[in-house]
């Protein structure tokens, strides 16, 4: 903590359980908001969307990490339109639709204030009749805490083979297998060795939680005390349903250095235009902030 001068976030997670629950849990969160494109997504890998919680979530481990490159293939496709479906389903299209931004500020005193904002800076005392605090609570998604047992986990989920005699029903099946077959190339113009690393990475790292996190409590109030002293700005859409907006909102309450805004109109992408606005900003105010206390060594 020394070494780091600023903090911007984006998205803010922080690999609990119950955050990976939300997002592939299957019976809770972005499933119930999500049905069609969640009942799509457990069928490519022939699961029933009702199946217990992170059963779906292991049979994607299982494809994304295997050996066979088709199997990757047709499994990042299914995956990222999960994904898709889920982050874009809030974007706001324009900064002129992306209407207004809630705004907690750094705590000063012992209070924390928050007010709305438009993206000029112009402020506004109410939004629907709401105040900013009423609205903070609105947007919270309440998610389940999980009661979890301890345990040391020494090592990843062991990737288990897949049939692939029946593959997942997706749309270009026939000439995803026809290409393989053939020494071809798979459909949308990807090399039959192609790597779908996003969708892995998230994937294996959504999975293995509990290990690579090892019980770690990021907002542990010795662990933050740590970095009390960093300034931090925090952008996270109103709407995002990948990432929750309640862990950044535990993470204002426990971090006093940190303004945290909110284009409420948003969802997860950073490339929404309201997201990309608030963090070309809040890049600017930091370059300011660590430029005036001359700790930018140019060399």
């Amino acid at each position: 903590p020394s070494n780091v001068q600023s903090l911007l976030l984006r998205g803010v997670c922080l690999m609990r359980p119950v955050e990976i629950d939300w997002l592939f849990g299957g019976t809770t969160g972005a499933a119930l908001r999500h049905k069609e494109a969640w009942i799509d997504f457990a069928d490519a890998v022939h699961m029933s969307q009702n199946v217990s919680r992170r059963q779906v979530l292991h049979a994607y481990y299982d494809r994304l990490l295997s050996s066979n490159s088709s199997v990757r293939l047709l499994a990042a496709q299914s995956w990222m339109r999960w994904e898709m479906t889920v982050s874009s389903s809030a974007a706001s299209r324009e900064l002129d639709q992306a209407g207004v931004i809630l705004v907690g500020k750094a705590a000063q005193n012992n209070m924390i204030p928050w007010g709305f904002r438009f993206p000029n800076g112009e402020a506004l005392p109410q939004v629907s009749g709401s105040s900013p605090i009423a609205f903070k609570d609105s947007l919270k998604r309440n998610l389940s805490a999980e009661v979890c047992i301890s345990l040391e986990i020494e090592s990843p989920r062991i990737v288990q083979p897949v049939d692939f005699e029946y593959p997942p029903q997706l749309d270009d099946i026939n000439s995803a297998l026809k290409a393989r077959k053939e020494g071809g190339t798979p459909p949308n113009g990807f090399p039959s060795d192609y790597i779908p690393a996003q969708a892995m990475l998230t994937c294996f790292y959504s999975v293995n939680d509990r290990f690579s996190m090892n019980n770690l409590n990021l907002l542990d109030s010795q662990r933050m005390a740590r970095i009390q002293h960093i300034p931090c700005i925090a952008v996270h859409g109103g709407k995002d349903s990948i990432c929750p907006i309640d862990t950044a909102l535990e993470m204002k309450q426990c971090y006093s250095n940190m303004e945290l805004r909110v284009p409420i109109e948003s969802g997860h992408s950073m490339y929404d235009p309201a997201i990309t606005h608030e963090l070309v900003k809040a890049t600017d105010r930091l370059a300011n902030t660590v430029l005036k206390n001359d700790r930018v060594d140019f060399s």
